[in-house]
């Protein structure tokens, strides 16, 4: 064999070494021809470090005459970052069988007959041609070299002058129709082709190039590439154009299966044109490609055809942008195929699961814990072959999913689908893929791409997982994986004590990852199953039976509320389609777009939220109500916000000063997270130029104070990138004193939300939205404190309700209190009232005053509220602040009263008020009698002997 020194000068040139032969070099008529008779077979010497062979193809004017060359080392440093003159072949090795000879350093070597015909066609008539060819250039009976050699195949092929693409030689015209699509690129006619040559093409793409997948990396690494069918050669860009282009539709009529084969294919060859002809040398480190971490290649590629189990693994450590050699995963060919396969695992899985893998079979069983985080609830494009784009679902900070997001998949061999689950396995650094299959569950893509963001995990699982990489669809059709556990153990347990036989637990162990995936309807039928199974095979003895049957029940429970809640909000828009703009230019007006920036942390990114207008009866400024912690950070610190909104059309940018910031005393200190459930609002400074009426969203307190479930819900913000808000719509699920939870689709820049409902023909803000599927709700306690910081002061209005003989009887607003008094005469009683609008809407106000009894009286079980209509001038009493009544004035035989009635139901508030000057010391109460109806009674004897009472009872 020829070795190339790094000096190759006659005076350091060890005796009886060849000369380096020149890369390119004209055919010598003198020179005498190798022996090619009474040949040896050829032998390989060891290679040192960083080293390859080149093989220098001897020329020859007859095609059929033998194959002469000579194997030359060559260092992969001596290159530096420019590439060399040798060309590397990518082709298929073939047929083992029935090999044929050829001559190296005159001694024999076989090879396949798909590599001899593709060094006939390659061989020059003139000029010997230096080349990198794996099963000449690799001593294919060493398993130590093999490993190093491929290894450096990356940094081969990168540095090859060109790689050469063959395809095998020509049949059935397929070598014509080859050059006939690049003509037509060349001569940029793209005219329609016949029939026959796109038939010829088609031939052309099944060959079984296309498949393999060694050639994935030859040509993801090659600078220049050319395709060579039979003696016509091709530019690899030219080819791919072709192909690419619709007006030839060279595609058509061929398979999606061969399609995705081939556009992986000629991607890659596409790209060659735009990577640098310089390489980095990778001496001190593993050369790689970088083009995608290996689990996502290895979920890409694994359906692609090698002559070994390992190559599949092997072949694309080359493109891997992890760094394996760490991890133990160098190209080792002396180790057997079960034992790469679970290394592989526990690279990218971690060393927590327990793997079983077989001798012979591209399969795993693997046990893990791990968590539900999220699911796949839509698919994008399926013509797209370079990317899946989904979109899913995560967890929120209430074990519940929510939180929307769009995720780009790499085409994988198993496309993702609508309904696949998203977890985190125990140890494990990137989320997994996975599809429930009856009692197990199929992995879709070992290692996804991390998630933007943060999420939150529920309760952890056990999972049984699949990973195979054959047929996988037809497989789970024909319940291939039932039938194989049964009747062939595994060759290989490692960690594992699996038994697929004695594993009674699977269903069970489904039901609760469907439960946590919230897919109710397969969970609650699973676990039907497993309680049949168990009842049939252990009676009432099985330990399982109770706790089973308490979650049966839980899940029919809700199933039964899902139903309920659908039929609720039937009316409502297409829940598939619960993302959209809105059309409506006063509503958009309402939504305020937020961008805080936490103080003093430049670097940090900029939190997107939304905000809205509320309307503030009396009140001559705007308010801005929005989540607590888009104004504030976890240590009470203001944020920097920047506001803005769409007016007239037009999106307008609010002055960073020039309004006030006021928040509420605390969030939600049960919750052990980062997400905060409190409010506060922004006060702009400058005055309205417009009726202030007319400006934001309506509330109803009586809403704060329903029971909302069922009610269909609207949710509209900002969300983060969106120019414009957007609506999602849904219904309320589950309703709180002082939250709800909504089957809404939120997106990030959601936070500070309205939560809308339709109430007396306009859209009234119910809530607001704090964190993904919960929104915090506008009852009494959150308008009491925006009340109070937006100042708001009451007209001094008085209604005087009836005259006694001892002077009028008033229900009075003080302009400078927050409360309302009832007072008797000009020096009488005063009994207290809060003062709360009670619907803020454009056609008027409706004011609400909460009863606050005097500090020695008895505290009532439920409040009263007394509700005054300023344009009916109307009283009305009511605990629900729904179907209220009016005072009406009544005189009793000896007594001047008035008595507020509720026109239906049973309930009714007597009061009588005969004299003046009471005392609350000298007041004596009564406790409450019976659980159902109530009486409290309040009375003394005065001075005078006369009495004051206030009664309420059911009558």
């Amino acid at each position: 064999m020829l070795t190339i020194p790094n000096d190759t000068s006659d005076a350091t040139r060890p005796p009886g070494a060849h000369k380096e032969p020149p890369l390119i070099s004209l055919s010598d008529p003198d020179t005498p021809a190798l022996n090619a008779s009474n040949q040896e077979t050829y032998k390989y010497t060891p290679l040192p470090s960083r080293t390859i062979r080149l093989l220098h193809l001897m020329p020859h004017e007859d095609e059929d005459a033998e194959i002469q060359g000579q194997l030359v080392e060559y260092s992969l440093e001596r290159s530096g970052g420019s590439p060399a003159l040798y060309e590397a072949l990518s082709y298929v090795w073939g047929d083992p069988n029935n090999p044929r000879k050829i001559s190296i350093d005159g001694n024999e070597l076989q090879v396949t007959i798909s590599l001899h015909s593709a060094l006939q066609q390659i061989r020059h008539t003139l000029m010997t041609r230096i080349l990198w060819i794996d099963a000449i250039c690799i001593n294919q009976g060493d398993d130590v070299e093999k490993g190093q050699q491929v290894g450096y195949m990356a940094e081969i092929y990168s540095k090859a002058s060109r790689v050469i693409v063959w395809l095998g030689e020509p049949e059935n015209g397929c070598d014509k129709a080859l050059e006939d699509i690049c003509l037509e690129v060349d001569q940029r006619s793209m005219s329609s082709l016949e029939p026959q040559v796109k038939e010829q093409i088609s031939t052309l793409l099944h060959r079984p190039w296309f498949e393999r997948i060694w050639v994935l990396q030859e040509v993801a690494a090659a600078r220049h590439v050319v395709l060579k069918c039979g003696s016509v050669e091709v530019d690899g860009y030219a080819f791919c154009v072709a192909l690419n282009s619709q007006s030839l539709g060279l595609l058509e009529g061929v398979t999606p299966t061969v399609q995705n084969v081939v556009h992986s294919a000629i991607y890659l060859i596409q790209g060659a044109a735009f990577r640098s002809r310089r390489v980095a040398s990778s001496s001190m480190r593993r050369f790689s490609l970088g083009i995608r971490p290996l689990g996502e290649l290895v979920e890409v590629y694994h359906t692609r055809k090698a002559t070994r189990l390992h190559d599949k693994v092997f072949a694309l450590l080359g493109m891997s942008s992890d760094d394996q050699i760490a991890a133990g995963l160098s190209p080792d060919y002396s180790i057997p195929w079960y034992t790469l396969m679970e290394r592989l695992i526990q690279v990218l899985l971690g060393q927590q699961v327990a793997v079983t893998t077989w001798i012979d079979m591209e399969m795993a069983v693997i046990q893990s814990r791990g968590h539900i985080i999220g699911k796949i609830t839509a698919v994008g494009n399926p013509e797209d072959r370079t990317k899946q784009e989904v979109t899913l679902i995560l967890k929120d900070q209430w074990n519940e999913l929510s939180s929307v997001m769009r995720w780009d998949l790499p085409p994988l061999a198993k496309s993702a689908q609508i309904g696949d689950i998203i977890c985190f396995l125990e140890g494990a650094l990137n989320p997994t893929i996975v599809r429930p299959c009856k009692d197990y569950f199929l992995i879709i893509m070992i290692t996804a791409p991390k998630l933007r963001g943060s999420f939150l995990t529920g309760i952890q699982c056990n999972l049984l997982l699949v990973w195979d990489w054959v047929d996988t669809y037809a497989r789970i059709e024909e319940g291939y994986f039932e039938e194989f556990m049964k009747v062939r153990s595994p060759d290989h347990l490692g960690t594992s004590i699996f038994s697929w036989e004695r594993d009674t637990t699977r269903s069970l162990n489904m039901a609760m990852v469907l439960e946590e995936a919230e897919d109710y309807q397969a969970a609650e039928g699973t676990l039907q199953e497993f309680v049949d199974n168990q009842r049939k095979q252990y009676g009432h003895n099985s330990p399982y039976l109770l706790e089973c049957e308490r979650r049966l029940e839980s899940l029919r429970q809700i199933l039964e509320h899902l139903d309920h809640t659908q039929d609720k909000s039937s009316n409502g828009p297409d829940v598939a389609d619960k993302l959209y703009c809105t059309n409506s230019r006063q509503r958009e007006s309402w939504v305020v777009r937020i961008r805080a920036q936490r103080d003093g942390l430049e670097d940090m990114q900029v939190i997107a939220a939304t905000g809205f207008f509320i309307r503030i009866p009396g009140l001559g400024k705007r308010v801005i109500l929005t989540a607590r912690s888009n104004l504030i950070d976890s240590r009470g610190a203001k944020n920097k916000i920047n506001i803005g909104w769409v007016e007239n059309g037009q999106f307008t940018a609010y002055p960073t000063v020039g309004y006030d910031i006021f928040v509420s005393a605390s969030g939600r200190p049960d919750l052990d997270t980062e997400v905060d459930a409190g409010y506060g609002v922004i006060i702009l400074h400058s005055t309205v130029d417009k009726d202030i009426s007319e400006v934001g969203f309506d509330f109803a307190l009586k809403l704060g104070l329903d029971d909302l479930q069922g009610r269909y819900l609207e949710l509209f913000g900002y969300g983060d990138g969106q120019a414009e808000p957007s609506i999602s719509s849904g219904s309320c699920l589950a309703c709180w004193e002082d939250s709800l939870k909504h089957d809404c689709l939120s997106r990030p820049g959601y936070s500070g939300s309205p939560t809308l409902m339709a109430y007396q023909g306009a859209y009234a803000a119910v809530a607001i939205h704090t964190s993904i599927r919960h929104s915090l709700r506008l009852n009494e306690r959150v308008m009491e404190d925006i009340f109070n910081w937006t100042k708001t002061k009451e007209t001094n209005k008085i209604l005087q309700v009836s005259p006694l003989h001892l002077g009028p009887m008033y229900l009075q607003f003080r302009p400078d209190s927050k409360y309302a008094v009832i007072r008797v005469g000009y020096d009488g009683l005063e009994t207290r009232f809060d003062v709360l609008p009670a619907h803020g809407h454009q056609s008027g106000c409706e004011y609400v005053f909460r009863l606050r009894p005097p500090l020695a009286w008895p505290r009532p079980r439920k409040e009263r509220w007394v509700s005054w209509d300023m344009k009916k001038r109307g009283v009305c009493l009511t605990s629900t602040l729904e179907e209220s009544c009016y005072v009406r004035i009544s005189r009793r035989p000896g007594e001047m009263a008035f008595m507020v009635i509720k026109k239906q139901g049973r309930r009714m508030m007597e009061a009588c008020m005969q004299a003046t000057g009471l005392c609350d010391d000298r007041i004596k109460g009564a406790e409450f009698e019976g659980a159902l109806s109530f009486r409290i009674y309040f009375g003394n004897k005065l001075w005078d002997g006369t009495q004051f009472c206030l009664r309420s009872y059911e009558k």
